[in-house]
């Protein structure tokens, strides 16, 4: 199992941007799973609404899945640069195997 810091893409076009306007989203995530896919499928299922694609009946993104998108969103592997740690999550397991969010930054209004 590996670490994922998930983050939106810095100066999105303001026209094609699923973080405006920035509040009740998410804004990164660090989770555990064996995958980048993996890790990317739970940032989805777990974000907020900058899965929309619209704010107010205007259309904000050309997506209404950043998490799943590289153009919309970074998914990089967390790497200890020392020691091996013993890491467990406590945050909401997504299944069995043990996966699932470790921090979840989110904005609300």
């Amino acid at each position: 199992m590996k670490l994922w810091l998930l983050r939106p893409i810095k100066d999105l076009n303001k026209d094609d941007n699923p973080w405006d306007p920035w509040y009740d989203k998410c804004f990164g995530f660090v989770i555990k799973a064996e995958s980048v896919e993996h890790a990317r499928v739970i940032a989805d299922g777990n974000a907020g609404d900058e899965n929309r694609g619209e704010f107010m009946g205007e259309k904000t993104a050309a997506t209404t899945a950043p998490w799943l998108t590289p153009h919309y969103s970074t998914c990089e592997e967390l790497l200890l640069s020392t020691e091996v740690l013993d890491f467990t999550a406590t945050g909401r397991e997504s299944s069995v195997d043990g996966s699932g969010i470790v921090i979840v930054d989110f904005h609300s209004a």
